[in-house]
């Protein structure tokens, strides 16, 4: 559970040994830092600014995610650009 809450974020949620979790989440040679099960969504939403055994892994997948959503923003402009300029280009040899 999180703790030392200041207001209503909390400052510090624990991790949890090996012996904690279920064994289909165990990884070898990790023995503590697991993320509690069956908490609020709060808790895992906090966690991602908490240092545990999956810290990388969150922060990879945000960065893939946000460098994916950026090129697909890019990609998006220039079809809707080059779409907008064909049509019009298609109007004016239509008159």
């Amino acid at each position: 559970m999180c703790t030392g809450f200041a207001g209503s974020l909390p400052l510090f949620c624990v991790t949890a040994g090996k012996h904690d979790v279920p064994v289909v989440f165990r990884e070898p040679h990790v023995e503590a830092g697991f993320r509690l099960l069956g908490q609020p969504w709060s808790y895992y939403i906090f966690s991602i600014f908490q240092l545990h055994n999956e810290s990388l892994n969150i922060w990879t997948h945000l960065l893939a995610f946000a460098l994916t959503a950026k090129k697909l923003l890019a990609f998006q402009l220039e079809v809707c650009n080059f779409a907008f300029y064909a049509c019009i280009l298609i109007f004016m040899q239509a008159w």
